[in-house]
């Protein structure tokens, strides 16, 4: 068998060396990052039919390809909050992301974190309500809160809002679906049963038809209610490429784009610039650094901060 020698097999030798570090260069380049990811429960969806939460996911892991390199994602089944916080804190699978409202407890001792920046850009924080059909209420006073809580108000069992109500010294009653809620604000067990603009226009579709309910149209409820992708505290590399991945987006515009097309018709028919916002405090938050608000959306009718100025300009490319 014939074997090079001298400079020949010095050149075999180092070209043998090319390929194969040019191989494992192409291989380490070539693999995709596989992203784990929860469907949401609210199943908002964009005009293409794309769900909302795994759309931003998206848009933020392709806008940092060249950055980082290829990805895949891969949609997980629906699993409970709990079990997903503990998924996350034991690493059950690398790369696993769960957008969630913001609790203390969820960081689960800090096994968990968050990536700081508000996924659905606050909306979730503003709170328009039913009412039963029989309230009358002035919310044009010199002290709105106090007013509104001469009421009593619906909420789930369980959910942060009603901690919040609570906290801040409303009269609640509960149950634990919404429907439930509705049933109870239409025949006067409550008076008020809010949810989010994200969610109210829908849900009125559905509980229109229900005697004694009715649409509120002077007031709307906002404390800060962030809600944020959640993962492991390990999974660095992850938290890095979302985080630089979101703010890309934000500042191209391409984020408010979406969040215009799955909320725009909620937010025309909330119609808060012709509301009072009356604003609590959200205890859960205490805290929390609160430079996530800085992208939060600002209605005309809210009291301005510096951070919501700087969010109101960027929104207002987008009407």
């Amino acid at each position: 068998m014939y074997r090079a020698s001298g400079p020949l097999a010095c050149w075999v030798a180092t070209a043998a060396l090319f390929i194969s570090a040019s191989a494992n260069t192409y291989a380490a380049e070539s693999a995709a990052l596989i992203v784990h990811y929860f469907p949401s429960i609210y199943n908002l969806k964009n005009a293409n039919g794309n769900e909302y939460e795994a759309e931003v996911l998206r848009l933020a892991l392709a806008a940092t390809e060249a950055d980082y390199g290829p990805f895949t994602l891969v949609q997980l089944p629906h699993a409970t909050t709990e079990r997903t916080i503990r998924d996350l804190a034991g690493r059950k699978l690398e790369n696993q992301l769960q957008v969630m409202g913001y609790k203390p407890e969820r960081l689960a001792q800090g096994a968990n974190t968050f990536i700081s920046f508000p996924v659905y850009l606050g909306i979730f924080g503003y709170r328009v309500c039913f009412a039963n059909e029989s309230v009358n209420l002035d919310v044009n006073t010199e002290n709105p809160l106090d007013e509104l809580k001469r009421f009593s108000f619906g909420s789930g069992d369980g959910w942060s809002d009603t901690y919040i109500l609570q906290s801040n010294g409303f009269a609640v009653r509960t149950a634990t679906v919404a429907g439930r809620l509705a049933r109870m604000t239409a025949v006067g067990q409550v008076d008020f049963f809010c949810r989010s603009v994200g969610e109210f226009n829908r849900e009125f579709k559905s509980f229109s038809h229900l005697e004694g309910l009715k649409k509120e149209k002077t007031f709307a409820l906002f404390y800060p209610h962030p809600r944020f992708f959640f993962t492991n505290r390990h999974n660095k590399l992850l938290i890095d490429r979302v985080t630089v991945g979101l703010q890309r987006v934000y500042a191209s515009g391409e984020y408010q784009r979406l969040w215009q097309e799955v909320f725009g018709e909620s937010i025309s028919y909330a119609d808060l610039p012709n509301r009072k916002i009356v604003t609590l405090k959200n205890p859960l938050v205490d805290g929390l650094d609160r430079n996530y608000e800085r992208y939060f959306y600002q209605p005309a009718s809210a009291p301005a901060t510096e951070s919501s100025q700087e969010a109101a300009a960027v929104f207002s490319q987008y009407p």
